[in-house]
């Protein structure tokens, strides 16, 4: 499967050690992205937003490629006529991959 995002594991580091507040997302040595804590009072819970919303994005592939196998499980394993239910989780996992990939 194509994948259009880096490859690798993704980590999160407050390596702009210069700039309070600051993580960057990185696979080895590729650079994925930076992520800031804004507002008017920067403070220790605003960091740790920041911080927290750099783990999500870091993730972001693991949570993929999860999603991925799950609906695979689902069409290729799981008998989902008898619960109904599934379709409608079904569509909510096609939904995110989606999202994922620019859809």
């Amino acid at each position: 499967m194509i994948m259009g995002h880096t490859k690798g594991k993704w980590e999160v580091s407050d390596e702009l050690g210069t700039i309070r507040n600051a993580f960057t997302i990185r696979s080895g040595n590729t650079y994925i992205c930076e992520m800031y804590a804004l507002g008017e009072e920067l403070n220790q819970a605003n960091s740790l937003e920041a911080k927290h919303n750099a783990k999500l994005i870091a993730s972001a592939p693991d949570l993929l490629s999860t999603l991925q196998d799950t609906l695979q499980w689902i069409d290729n394993e799981l008998d989902w006529k008898y619960v109904p239910q599934i379709e409608n989780v079904r569509g909510d996992i096609q939904q995110a991959i989606n999202k994922a990939k620019g859809g």
